[in-house]
């Protein structure tokens, strides 16, 4: 807990959602933390320093609890559709995409979070900008992200661009905005990520921890105890805390998007592994990244750039796995090393190793699909005798009953999946 800087207080199982998650819980199995307990979290943040974000349901702060917020430094975070007024200067306010006729209830309020939903991102500039009228600062989360297509992250660029042609039309003015995933980036010299697990953790109703706000939800939902992190009175328990660090992660530490949050909570669900992020994160924070080098042109074409301000170049790669198979300091050597280094058990499969998996399994769907469109139509039964392919096997080998989460197809059923897959199409077209 030394490193620890931030902590989030989820005041009830159906506390505000905030960031990534993508629904509230349907179980609520506890209701508002114990003022017994929030008072020696308070004490606890006072001795530590720590800065407090309180996650709130609908009801907001109870005024006996927001009295002992004194003995820390707070940010309290409502939803929308809270009645009351802001309870501190220091208030966010999280809006869902479809919740702009709410605006005007927060009137006080500076700061919003925008919580962008999938059928929304064709109107987000006029959403923004509804926000801009309202809240200086905005922040952007995408709960459905791992739903997205390519079609939906070339619209949200169109809209960044919107956005941007806004801001720079407000001349001299336009500093005066912040929205994360377009300015934040301009003041970056090192990455501004997440830190969950690392700077940040999320106290539950009951005490117990978790990485993130996300995870405390979806541990609620799923019944999940495997991802508590201990409770704030008791031991912390972070195993293998280096799997959450981008210095850990192949894809990220090269990555120029400095403002990316590199979500570990989207990294675990998409792709079961907390340091390889899914490909929709990266080319999400990429597109931003291409719309400020955009932005950093304009504005110096326009005299308008502040001299302090860092300029990003625009990106070359969007695919992390892409961007791994680029990198020179990887020759294959090294992967064939990671490859034949795994001992079989799961649990010890790094996030290297499973990225090599998929790159195998990738190249190999390549491979079938090429067949495919030469006209040579693969069978299921090529993965089990073609000679290339054999030898290739010989080296993964291990690899062949490796699952990367329970319930999920083995390799070697992902393996057969994919010819299949390839044959089918070539079939029934």
């Amino acid at each position: 807990m030394d490193k620890i800087k931030s902590i989030w207080l989820l005041l009830s199982a159906d506390a505000v959602l905030c960031c990534n998650e993508s629904e509230q819980p349907t179980n609520k199995e506890t209701g508002l933390m114990s003022l017994d307990l929030f008072a020696k979290i308070a004490e606890l943040a006072k001795q530590r320093s720590w800065i407090c974000k309180i996650l709130c349901n609908n009801d907001g702060v109870p005024p006996v609890y927001l009295k002992l917020c004194d003995k820390m430094e707070t940010e309290i975070i409502l939803s929308a559709e809270y009645e009351g007024a802001a309870p501190s200067g220091n208030t966010t306010i999280v809006f869902e995409s479809n919740q702009m006729d709410l605006v005007e209830k927060h009137p006080s309020v500076h700061r919003a979070v925008l919580r962008v939903q999938r059928n929304n991102i064709s109107q987000l500039s006029n959403i923004v900008l509804t926000l801009f009228n309202h809240f200086s600062d905005v922040s952007i989360r995408h709960p459905q992200l791992l739903l997205y297509n390519d079609h939906d992250i070339a619209t949200y660029k169109e809209q960044l661009l919107g956005i941007s042609m806004w801001l720079l039309d407000k001349k001299e003015l336009w500093p005066s905005y912040r929205l994360d995933c377009l300015t934040d980036r301009f003041r970056l010299n090192s990455p501004n990520e997440c830190g969950a697990g690392l700077k940040s953790l999320a106290v539950g109703p009951t005490g117990e921890l978790y990485l993130c706000p996300a995870a405390v939800h979806k541990s609620t939902t799923i019944h999940d105890r495997k991802l508590s992190c201990g409770h704030i009175l008791e031991n912390v328990k972070l195993p293998n805390r280096h799997l959450l660090t981008r210095e850990y992660s192949i894809p990220c530490g090269k990555c120029d998007a400095l403002h990316c949050l590199r979500c570990v909570y989207l990294n675990k669900l998409g792709t079961f592994e907390f340091c390889v992020p899914p490909k929709k994160l990266c080319q999400l924070a990429n597109s931003e990244l291409e719309v400020q080098a955009w932005v950093a042109h304009k504005a110096t074409e326009s005299n308008l750039w502040i001299p302090s301000y860092n300029v990003p170049d625009s990106p070359e790669i969007y695919d992390p796995y892409e961007l791994v198979k680029a990198e020179e300091d990887l020759p294959v050597a090294h992967s064939w090393r990671r490859l034949v280094a795994f001992d079989g058990q799961p649990e010890n499969l790094q996030p290297s190793m499973m990225l090599d998996i998929i790159h195998e399994l990738h190249g190999w769907c390549q491979a079938l699909m090429t067949c495919a469109e030469l006209g040579h139509t693969p069978s299921v039964e090529l993965i089990k005798q073609d000679v290339l392919g054999l030898l290739r096997r010989r080296t993964i080998e291990q690899y062949r009953d490796v699952v990367f989460q329970k319930k999920c197809p083995t390799v070697y059923e992902v393996e057969l999946s994919m010819c299949r897959a390839v044959y089918n199409s070539v079939t029934y077209e």
